[in-house]
């Protein structure tokens, strides 16, 4: 039965690089795919090129249908994914289940008990998304936490980036750039107001988004703030960080936090549903209380002032690592690809 993967997403966010390093993994343990995905997107050209996977593209819902097999296995990866599948199983009957990357209860909203009526299991990256889930699925719903993505360096811009901010206390930031459910704009209030205590702190902020030119221009004046956007490597910067903050407003991914960690990174998250889970406060990072520039600034305070602190948490967080690595991760999927695999073939004698 071949496994077919469903991503419909026209952005190349954190949700959508953890779909790709999922298909790329289950690609390098031989596993047999197909993978729906929108025709020019980011994703689709990151994937052509991957040996044994066949791509189809598709421009809305409502193509591709009879471009995949009638008795694979859908997996189902954001909400126009299961959109398309709706329209799959009115056509063609094939079965599906749902992954849901998004790590907020909240944002289980967008899938509704009628959406999900259908599907053959569920899984959810946090266990608010979990609990919220289980309300309105008719299915088994498992918890699969994000997976630590590696991040390619270059060595030269590496070096070239360790002798612009020597000297300084880098504190970096990656993410969308949007400050309803980003919160940027507490990081970068926390910056202003710090400046003139710390000038030797620098805010780098990566990624691009809805508010990326709104609020570049408004801070542009500011010394210790530096704006990067999306470079080709992020890992050469998150090489000097000293420091990761994420201020968001709504917990839609780990993958940043994830990231900061495997770079032995202290974080600071807010304290907000899934992240609030994740981070075990002053065990493998600390939480401030959601759009609260003074706990912000506390917090910073404190790992700023105690080497000892930002080692012990980097150190704790790192164990924790062990258990989201890719390939970890890829099997607890292929675990649920497996199970209704088996009890479809029973089904069908």
């Amino acid at each position: 039965m071949r496994l077919i993967q469903v991503c419909l997403s026209d952005e190349y966010d954190a949700q959508t690089q953890q779909v790709e390093l999922l298909i790329r993994t289950l690609a390098e343990k031989k596993i047999k795919q197909q993978v729906v995905c929108k025709a020019g997107s980011v994703l689709h050209n990151r994937l052509r090129h991957v040996r044994s996977l066949h791509l189809v593209a598709v421009r809305s819902r409502f193509s591709g249908h009879f471009k995949v097999p009638k008795n694979g296995l859908i997996n189902a990866h954001d909400l126009a994914a299961a959109r398309w599948v709706a329209w799959q199983r009115k056509l063609r009957g094939t079965p599906w289940m749902m992954s849901w990357h998004q790590a907020d209860a909240e944002s289980t909203s967008k899938l509704t008990s009628s959406i999900l009526k259908k599907a053959l299991a569920v899984t959810v990256t946090s266990f608010p998304a979990e609990l919220a889930m289980r309300e309105k699925a008719y299915c088994p719903v498992k918890r699969i936490p994000d997976a630590a993505i590696s991040l390619d360096t270059n060595p030269m811009k590496m070096t070239e980036l360790r002798s612009h901010y020597q000297g300084k206390f880098v504190i970096g930031h990656w993410g969308r750039i949007n400050q309803k459910t980003g919160g940027q704009n507490i990081l970068l209030q926390c910056a202003e107001q710090m400046q003139a205590d710390f000038p030797n702190m620098v805010f780098v902020f990566l990624g691009v988004g809805p508010d990326f030119e709104k609020l570049k221009k408004k801070y542009e004046d500011r010394e210790n703030i530096d704006w990067v956007g999306e470079p080709p490597h992020p890992g050469d910067y998150y090489s000097i960080m000293n420091l990761f903050v994420d201020p968001a407003n709504r917990a839609d991914s780990f993958t940043g936090l994830l990231q900061a960690m495997s770079f032995h990174i202290p974080v600071i998250a807010s304290k907000v549903s899934g992240f609030a889970e994740m981070i075990s406060h002053r065990s493998n990072g600390l939480l401030f209380k959601k759009g609260n520039v003074s706990s912000l600034e506390e917090m910073i305070k404190i790992l700023y002032n105690s080497t000892e602190l930002r080692t012990r948490l980097t150190r704790d967080a790192n164990r924790e690592l062990k258990e989201v690595t890719p390939d970890r991760i890829t099997l607890k999927y292929l675990g649920v690809y497996q199970a209704l695999i088996k009890s479809l073939k029973a089904k069908s004698g």
